[in-house]
């Protein structure tokens, strides 16, 4: 599991320093924006996440990956806690 966030590593530190019970159980495996080229609603941060934990999806936009990359990347989960990224799917 992995927490891949539009927000800015300084930021996740103040909201999540007192909440250490909440953040342990990703073992570092914490993505923040600023650690990509692009933001949300770019896939960047997720896919960030997802070679984090040692899966292969390529980079970019989902067209512009081969198939068999697509097909993988149609395996992940993604919870969206913000109300702009519930809005971009639709």
């Amino acid at each position: 599991m992995a927490i891949a966030t539009g927000s800015q590593k300084r930021n996740i530190t103040l909201k999540t320093s007192h909440l250490p019970e909440l953040v342990d159980p990703f073992d570092g495996n914490i993505i923040s924006a600023d650690e990509v080229k692009r933001g949300k609603p770019h896939p960047d941060v997720f896919l960030a996440a997802a070679a984090r934990l040692g899966r292969d999806l390529g980079e970019g936009d989902h067209n512009e990956v081969e198939e068999v990359r697509q097909l993988e990347r149609r395996k992940g989960l993604v919870f969206e806690d913000a109300v702009r990224g519930r809005l971009s799917e639709s």
